[in-house]
Protein backbone atom coordinates (compact mmCIF):
# COMPACT_ATOMS: atom_id res chain seq x y z
CA UNK A 1 0.00 0.00 0.00
CA UNK A 2 3.19 2.53 0.84
CA UNK A 3 4.28 1.99 -2.26
CA UNK A 4 0.59 2.91 -4.03
CA UNK A 5 0.48 5.72 -2.15
CA UNK A 6 4.10 7.21 -3.10
CA UNK A 7 3.36 6.37 -7.20
CA UNK A 8 0.51 8.48 -6.16
CA UNK A 9 2.13 11.42 -5.18
CA UNK A 10 4.26 11.21 -7.92
CA UNK A 11 1.07 11.16 -10.29
CA UNK A 12 -0.62 14.57 -8.96
CA UNK A 13 0.67 18.04 -7.19
CA UNK A 14 -1.20 18.09 -3.61
CA UNK A 15 -1.31 22.01 -3.86
CA UNK A 16 -3.40 21.50 -6.83
CA UNK A 17 -6.60 22.90 -6.30
CA UNK A 18 -9.80 19.70 -7.64
CA UNK A 19 -12.81 21.22 -10.01
CA UNK A 20 -12.87 24.90 -9.17
CA UNK A 21 -16.76 25.14 -10.71
CA UNK A 22 -17.89 22.56 -8.25
CA UNK A 23 -18.99 24.05 -4.77
CA UNK A 24 -16.57 24.08 -1.74
CA UNK A 25 -17.33 23.27 1.18
CA UNK A 26 -17.91 25.83 4.01
CA UNK A 27 -14.95 25.79 5.93
CA UNK A 28 -11.71 27.46 5.75
CA UNK A 29 -8.92 25.85 3.93
CA UNK A 30 -6.89 23.80 5.46
CA UNK A 31 -3.22 24.87 6.55
CA UNK A 32 -0.36 22.84 4.56
CA UNK A 33 1.14 19.84 6.81
CA UNK A 34 4.68 20.64 8.44
CA UNK A 35 7.79 20.22 5.92
CA UNK A 36 9.33 17.89 8.56
CA UNK A 37 9.04 14.33 7.55
CA UNK A 38 7.12 12.08 10.02
CA UNK A 39 9.97 9.92 10.20
CA UNK A 40 12.36 8.04 7.30
CA UNK A 41 9.81 6.56 5.62
CA UNK A 42 7.46 9.33 5.56
CA UNK A 43 6.45 10.77 2.18
CA UNK A 44 3.47 12.46 0.82
CA UNK A 45 0.73 11.22 -1.40
CA UNK A 46 -2.24 12.48 -3.05
CA UNK A 47 -5.49 10.91 -2.63
CA UNK A 48 -6.55 8.44 -5.34
CA UNK A 49 -9.05 10.29 -6.58
CA UNK A 50 -9.46 14.03 -6.16
CA UNK A 51 -13.62 13.91 -7.26
CA UNK A 52 -16.14 14.36 -4.24
CA UNK A 53 -18.68 11.10 -4.30
CA UNK A 54 -22.18 12.00 -6.05
CA UNK A 55 -24.18 14.80 -4.60
CA UNK A 56 -21.54 16.27 -2.41
CA UNK A 57 -19.57 19.30 -3.17
CA UNK A 58 -15.71 19.01 -4.28
CA UNK A 59 -13.33 20.45 -0.88
CA UNK A 60 -12.05 23.62 -2.65
CA UNK A 61 -8.44 22.60 -1.39
CA UNK A 62 -6.95 19.16 -0.96
CA UNK A 63 -4.18 18.78 1.47
CA UNK A 64 -2.10 15.40 0.43
CA UNK A 65 -1.83 13.02 3.57
CA UNK A 66 1.54 12.33 4.92
CA UNK A 67 1.95 8.31 4.22
CA UNK A 68 4.15 6.14 6.23
CA UNK A 69 4.26 2.52 7.23
CA UNK A 70 2.60 1.19 10.44
CA UNK A 71 3.48 -1.93 11.07
CA UNK A 72 5.54 -4.40 8.98
CA UNK A 73 5.21 -7.09 11.11
CA UNK A 74 3.02 -8.79 13.26
CA UNK A 75 1.00 -7.68 15.83
CA UNK A 76 -0.75 -4.53 13.89
CA UNK A 77 -0.60 -5.83 10.11
CA UNK A 78 -4.04 -5.57 10.01
CA UNK A 79 -4.47 -2.42 12.24
CA UNK A 80 -8.45 -1.34 12.04
CA UNK A 81 -9.09 0.96 14.60
CA UNK A 82 -7.17 3.25 17.09
CA UNK A 83 -7.11 5.37 20.18
CA UNK A 84 -4.47 7.93 21.69
CA UNK A 85 -3.26 7.02 24.81
CA UNK A 86 -1.22 9.63 26.59
CA UNK A 87 1.24 10.20 23.67
CA UNK A 88 1.15 6.01 22.80
CA UNK A 89 -1.11 4.70 20.35
CA UNK A 90 -3.55 1.50 21.47
CA UNK A 91 -4.42 -0.13 18.33
CA UNK A 92 -6.85 -2.64 17.50
CA UNK A 93 -6.03 -5.37 14.54
CA UNK A 94 -8.93 -7.22 13.44
CA UNK A 95 -7.34 -10.73 13.23
CA UNK A 96 -6.28 -10.56 16.72
CA UNK A 97 -9.13 -11.43 18.83
CA UNK A 98 -7.38 -11.88 22.02
CA UNK A 99 -4.81 -8.42 22.35
CA UNK A 100 -4.73 -4.88 21.46
CA UNK A 101 -1.34 -3.39 20.51
CA UNK A 102 0.31 -0.67 22.03
CA UNK A 103 3.12 1.24 20.52
CA UNK A 104 4.71 3.68 22.50
CA UNK A 105 5.37 7.15 21.92
CA UNK A 106 2.99 7.07 18.88
CA UNK A 107 2.11 5.40 15.20
CA UNK A 108 6.36 4.81 14.86
CA UNK A 109 6.89 3.35 18.01
CA UNK A 110 7.89 0.07 19.25
CA UNK A 111 4.84 -2.62 19.44
CA UNK A 112 3.84 -4.59 22.26
CA UNK A 113 0.75 -6.47 22.56
CA UNK A 114 -1.99 -6.27 25.48
CA UNK A 115 -3.63 -9.42 26.25
CA UNK A 116 -7.29 -8.29 26.89
CA UNK A 117 -8.03 -9.64 30.40
CA UNK A 118 -9.42 -12.89 31.85
CA UNK A 119 -13.04 -13.28 33.18
CA UNK A 120 -13.34 -15.50 35.77
CA UNK A 121 -10.13 -17.31 34.54
CA UNK A 122 -11.87 -18.07 31.31
CA UNK A 123 -10.37 -15.63 28.07
CA UNK A 124 -13.46 -13.54 26.92
CA UNK A 125 -12.22 -12.72 23.30
CA UNK A 126 -13.67 -10.00 20.95
CA UNK A 127 -13.00 -11.56 17.35
CA UNK A 128 -13.14 -8.53 14.69
CA UNK A 129 -12.12 -5.94 16.51
CA UNK A 130 -13.09 -3.12 14.26
CA UNK A 131 -13.62 0.26 16.59
CA UNK A 132 -11.82 1.55 20.19
CA UNK A 133 -13.28 5.17 21.80
CA UNK A 134 -13.29 6.31 24.57
CA UNK A 135 -16.09 6.30 27.24
CA UNK A 136 -15.93 7.87 30.72
CA UNK A 137 -15.82 4.32 31.88
CA UNK A 138 -13.09 3.19 29.81
CA UNK A 139 -11.90 2.00 26.40
CA UNK A 140 -14.71 0.52 23.95
CA UNK A 141 -13.89 -2.44 21.75
CA UNK A 142 -15.81 -3.19 19.47
CA UNK A 143 -16.40 -6.34 17.42
CA UNK A 144 -18.00 -5.93 13.96
CA UNK A 145 -20.31 -8.78 14.57
CA UNK A 146 -20.57 -9.26 10.64
CA UNK A 147 -21.01 -12.62 9.05
CA UNK A 148 -18.03 -14.46 7.70
CA UNK A 149 -17.16 -13.55 4.14
CA UNK A 150 -18.49 -15.62 0.69
CA UNK A 151 -15.31 -17.23 0.45
CA UNK A 152 -14.82 -18.21 3.75
CA UNK A 153 -14.86 -22.02 4.88
CA UNK A 154 -18.34 -21.32 6.59
CA UNK A 155 -20.20 -18.71 3.85
CA UNK A 156 -22.41 -16.17 5.55
CA UNK A 157 -21.62 -18.13 9.14
CA UNK A 158 -22.78 -16.19 12.19
CA UNK A 159 -19.95 -16.00 14.69
CA UNK A 160 -21.01 -14.51 17.77
CA UNK A 161 -17.48 -13.79 19.50
CA UNK A 162 -17.47 -10.78 16.93
CA UNK A 163 -20.94 -9.77 17.91
CA UNK A 164 -19.30 -8.35 21.44
CA UNK A 165 -18.56 -4.66 22.77
CA UNK A 166 -16.60 -4.30 26.31
CA UNK A 167 -15.45 -1.48 27.78
CA UNK A 168 -11.68 -1.66 29.74
CA UNK A 169 -10.11 0.76 32.54
CA UNK A 170 -6.91 0.11 33.95
CA UNK A 171 -5.08 0.90 30.57
CA UNK A 172 -2.05 -0.10 29.85
CA UNK A 173 -0.79 -1.91 32.91
CA UNK A 174 -3.85 -3.49 34.01
CA UNK A 175 -6.78 -3.78 32.05
CA UNK A 176 -9.88 -5.50 32.97
CA UNK A 177 -13.56 -4.95 32.29
CA UNK A 178 -15.51 -2.83 33.78
CA UNK A 179 -18.70 -3.60 31.32
CA UNK A 180 -19.47 -5.36 28.53
CA UNK A 181 -22.44 -6.53 25.91
CA UNK A 182 -23.36 -8.21 23.24
CA UNK A 183 -25.86 -8.49 20.11
CA UNK A 184 -28.16 -11.22 21.24
CA UNK A 185 -26.89 -14.40 18.85
CA UNK A 186 -25.81 -18.00 18.71
CA UNK A 187 -23.73 -20.30 16.69
CA UNK A 188 -25.11 -21.61 13.82
CA UNK A 189 -29.02 -19.48 14.54
CA UNK A 190 -29.11 -18.21 10.46
CA UNK A 191 -30.63 -15.78 10.72
CA UNK A 192 -29.80 -13.98 13.80
CA UNK A 193 -33.80 -13.70 15.46
CA UNK A 194 -33.10 -9.74 16.57
CA UNK A 195 -32.41 -9.42 12.73
CA UNK A 196 -34.42 -11.91 11.21
CA UNK A 197 -37.55 -9.86 10.53
CA UNK A 198 -38.33 -5.90 10.19
CA UNK A 199 -40.58 -6.49 13.07
CA UNK A 200 -38.18 -8.65 14.96
CA UNK A 201 -36.01 -5.94 14.56
CA UNK A 202 -38.11 -3.13 15.20
CA UNK A 203 -38.83 -4.37 18.80
CA UNK A 204 -35.54 -4.62 19.21
CA UNK A 205 -33.97 -1.61 18.07
CA UNK A 206 -35.80 0.89 19.33
CA UNK A 207 -39.13 -0.73 21.73
CA UNK A 208 -40.90 3.02 21.68
CA UNK A 209 -42.98 3.11 19.04
CA UNK A 210 -42.42 7.38 18.79
CA UNK A 211 -38.83 6.99 19.59
CA UNK A 212 -36.43 9.50 17.86
CA UNK A 213 -34.91 7.68 14.87
CA UNK A 214 -38.33 5.26 14.33
CA UNK A 215 -38.14 5.88 10.23
CA UNK A 216 -34.19 5.21 10.51
CA UNK A 217 -35.48 2.37 12.01
CA UNK A 218 -37.64 0.56 9.94
CA UNK A 219 -35.46 1.53 6.77
CA UNK A 220 -32.52 -0.40 8.38
CA UNK A 221 -34.87 -3.23 9.54
CA UNK A 222 -35.97 -4.02 5.99
CA UNK A 223 -32.29 -3.56 4.99
CA UNK A 224 -31.24 -6.22 7.66
CA UNK A 225 -34.23 -8.45 7.39
CA UNK A 226 -33.42 -9.38 3.38
CA UNK A 227 -29.79 -9.47 3.42
CA UNK A 228 -30.20 -11.85 6.72
CA UNK A 229 -32.75 -14.18 5.06
CA UNK A 230 -30.77 -14.18 2.13
CA UNK A 231 -27.63 -14.78 3.67
CA UNK A 232 -29.31 -17.72 5.52
CA UNK A 233 -30.67 -19.35 2.31
CA UNK A 234 -27.40 -19.39 0.96
CA UNK A 235 -27.07 -16.42 -1.28
CA UNK A 236 -23.60 -15.63 -1.09
CA UNK A 237 -23.62 -12.14 -2.28
CA UNK A 238 -25.78 -11.17 0.81
CA UNK A 239 -22.91 -12.11 3.40
CA UNK A 240 -21.73 -8.32 3.01
CA UNK A 241 -25.02 -7.04 3.30
CA UNK A 242 -26.32 -8.05 6.79
CA UNK A 243 -25.00 -6.70 9.97
CA UNK A 244 -22.10 -5.29 10.37
CA UNK A 245 -20.23 -2.93 12.93
CA UNK A 246 -17.22 -1.08 11.92
CA UNK A 247 -17.44 2.40 13.21
CA UNK A 248 -17.82 4.07 16.90
CA UNK A 249 -17.85 7.36 18.68
CA UNK A 250 -18.33 8.81 21.69
CA UNK A 251 -20.96 11.88 22.02
CA UNK A 252 -20.73 14.97 24.09
CA UNK A 253 -22.60 13.77 26.18
CA UNK A 254 -20.47 10.54 26.90
CA UNK A 255 -23.14 7.98 25.00
CA UNK A 256 -21.59 5.44 22.91
CA UNK A 257 -22.54 5.24 18.94
CA UNK A 258 -21.71 2.60 16.71
CA UNK A 259 -21.93 2.79 12.98
CA UNK A 260 -22.89 0.48 10.19
CA UNK A 261 -20.83 -0.48 7.28
CA UNK A 262 -23.47 -2.83 6.56
CA UNK A 263 -26.32 -2.97 5.21
CA UNK A 264 -26.19 1.47 3.91
CA UNK A 265 -29.47 2.67 4.35
CA UNK A 266 -31.35 5.16 1.63
CA UNK A 267 -29.75 8.56 2.67
CA UNK A 268 -26.47 7.15 3.81
CA UNK A 269 -25.00 5.11 6.65
CA UNK A 270 -26.74 4.25 10.02
CA UNK A 271 -25.48 5.48 13.37
CA UNK A 272 -27.06 3.83 16.46
CA UNK A 273 -26.56 4.45 19.77
CA UNK A 274 -26.37 2.30 22.90
CA UNK A 275 -28.65 2.16 25.72
CA UNK A 276 -26.94 2.49 29.32
CA UNK A 277 -29.28 -0.62 30.00
CA UNK A 278 -27.27 -2.94 27.95
CA UNK A 279 -24.06 -3.25 30.13
CA UNK A 280 -23.39 -5.63 32.61
CA UNK A 281 -20.08 -6.95 34.64
CA UNK A 282 -18.03 -7.19 35.05
CA UNK A 283 -19.15 -10.30 36.01
CA UNK A 284 -21.96 -10.74 33.36
CA UNK A 285 -22.89 -9.69 29.62
CA UNK A 286 -25.49 -7.80 28.88
CA UNK A 287 -28.28 -7.71 25.79
CA UNK A 288 -27.27 -5.24 23.23
CA UNK A 289 -29.88 -2.37 23.03
CA UNK A 290 -30.44 0.54 21.14
CA UNK A 291 -32.24 3.34 22.23
CA UNK A 292 -31.28 6.03 19.07
CA UNK A 293 -30.85 6.11 15.41
CA UNK A 294 -29.82 8.61 13.48
CA UNK A 295 -28.26 9.13 9.61
CA UNK A 296 -25.08 10.34 8.25
CA UNK A 297 -25.69 11.41 4.89
CA UNK A 298 -23.02 9.87 2.83
CA UNK A 299 -22.43 8.90 -0.19
CA UNK A 300 -24.83 6.04 -1.83
CA UNK A 301 -24.16 2.31 -1.22
CA UNK A 302 -21.23 3.21 0.82
CA UNK A 303 -21.36 2.63 5.05
CA UNK A 304 -19.01 3.46 7.81
CA UNK A 305 -15.17 2.11 8.22
CA UNK A 306 -14.25 4.54 10.76
CA UNK A 307 -15.86 7.54 13.10
CA UNK A 308 -14.17 9.74 15.65
CA UNK A 309 -14.87 13.18 17.37
CA UNK A 310 -12.97 15.78 19.15
CA UNK A 311 -13.56 19.15 20.21
CA UNK A 312 -16.85 19.22 18.58
CA UNK A 313 -15.89 18.10 15.52
CA UNK A 314 -17.36 14.41 14.18
CA UNK A 315 -14.84 13.16 11.56
CA UNK A 316 -16.67 9.85 9.19
CA UNK A 317 -14.68 7.30 6.83
CA UNK A 318 -16.82 5.76 3.87
CA UNK A 319 -16.28 3.06 2.21
CA UNK A 320 -18.55 0.39 0.44
CA UNK A 321 -20.35 -2.53 1.67
CA UNK A 322 -18.36 -5.25 0.32
CA UNK A 323 -14.50 -4.80 -0.48
CA UNK A 324 -13.90 -3.10 -4.08
CA UNK A 325 -10.28 -3.60 -5.60
CA UNK A 326 -9.63 0.07 -6.57
CA UNK A 327 -12.40 1.89 -5.15
CA UNK A 328 -11.57 5.08 -2.89
CA UNK A 329 -12.44 5.62 0.40
CA UNK A 330 -14.54 9.24 1.20
CA UNK A 331 -13.41 10.80 4.33
CA UNK A 332 -15.97 13.87 5.64
CA UNK A 333 -17.12 15.76 8.60
CA UNK A 334 -20.19 17.34 10.39
CA UNK A 335 -20.48 19.55 14.03
CA UNK A 336 -20.47 17.01 16.63
CA UNK A 337 -24.04 18.63 18.04
CA UNK A 338 -25.66 17.11 14.92
CA UNK A 339 -25.66 14.23 15.72
CA UNK A 340 -29.08 13.42 17.47
CA UNK A 341 -31.61 10.15 17.37
CA UNK A 342 -33.65 10.93 14.64
CA UNK A 343 -31.40 13.33 12.59
CA UNK A 344 -29.81 13.05 9.59
CA UNK A 345 -26.65 14.80 9.89
CA UNK A 346 -25.48 16.81 6.49
CA UNK A 347 -21.56 16.42 5.94
CA UNK A 348 -18.58 18.00 4.06
CA UNK A 349 -16.65 16.62 2.06
CA UNK A 350 -12.83 16.32 3.44
CA UNK A 351 -11.41 14.28 0.29
CA UNK A 352 -10.88 10.77 -0.65
CA UNK A 353 -9.31 8.12 1.22
CA UNK A 354 -7.20 4.94 -0.17
CA UNK A 355 -9.17 1.63 -0.70
CA UNK A 356 -8.55 -0.36 2.77
CA UNK A 357 -8.67 2.50 5.17
CA UNK A 358 -9.99 1.02 8.15
CA UNK A 359 -10.10 3.64 10.89
CA UNK A 360 -9.73 7.44 11.67
CA UNK A 361 -8.22 9.01 14.69
CA UNK A 362 -8.87 13.11 15.26
CA UNK A 363 -6.93 15.09 17.44
CA UNK A 364 -6.97 18.37 18.16
CA UNK A 365 -4.37 19.00 14.82
CA UNK A 366 -4.40 16.74 12.50
CA UNK A 367 -6.49 13.27 11.65
CA UNK A 368 -5.02 10.19 11.26
CA UNK A 369 -6.25 7.56 9.17
CA UNK A 370 -5.48 3.42 9.31
CA UNK A 371 -5.18 1.74 5.70
CA UNK A 372 -4.96 -1.87 6.21
CA UNK A 373 -1.93 -4.62 5.38
CA UNK A 374 -2.13 -8.45 5.38
CA UNK A 375 -1.32 -10.70 8.33
CA UNK A 376 1.98 -12.78 7.89
CA UNK A 377 1.33 -16.08 5.67
CA UNK A 378 3.56 -18.28 8.54
CA UNK A 379 3.28 -15.78 11.30
CA UNK A 380 5.15 -18.22 13.85
CA UNK A 381 8.33 -18.71 11.27
CA UNK A 382 8.31 -15.20 10.06
CA UNK A 383 6.10 -12.46 11.62
CA UNK A 384 6.30 -9.83 8.63
CA UNK A 385 3.53 -8.84 6.96
CA UNK A 386 2.36 -10.02 3.52
CA UNK A 387 1.47 -6.25 3.03
CA UNK A 388 2.41 -3.53 6.20
CA UNK A 389 -0.22 -1.61 7.45
CA UNK A 390 0.51 2.27 6.75
CA UNK A 391 -1.24 5.22 8.11
CA UNK A 392 -1.92 8.67 6.73
CA UNK A 393 -2.04 12.04 8.36
CA UNK A 394 -3.67 15.33 7.57
CA UNK A 395 -4.54 18.47 9.17
CA UNK A 396 -7.62 18.31 10.72
CA UNK A 397 -10.51 20.48 9.16
CA UNK A 398 -11.94 23.63 9.91
CA UNK A 399 -15.49 23.08 11.52
CA UNK A 400 -18.04 23.13 9.20
CA UNK A 401 -20.46 26.04 9.40
CA UNK A 402 -23.61 25.31 10.69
Amino acid sequence: MLTLLLAMACAADPTTPVDAAAAPIPAAPVAPPPAAPINPTAATAAPPTASAPAGWPAPSTWVAPQAAVLRAEAPGCEASAALSLGADLLVGDNELDDALVLLSGGPSGAARALPLPLVEGAPWKIRDIEALTRLPTGVAVVGSGGLRSAESSDPCGVVPDRARIGVLDGLPDAPRWSARTALPTAAGERPRAALSSPDACRRWLLPGADAPGRAQADALCAALATAERAAAAGDRSACAQAWNVEAALTDAEGRLWIGLRAPAIPGGAALLRVAEASWAGPSAVGALQIDGVATLAGPAGMGLRGLDSEGGLLVALFGPEADAKGQAHALAAAPLAALQPGATVSLSYIGAAPPSAEGVLLSANEVLMLVDGDEPDKPKKDPRCSAPSTWLKLPRPALPAG
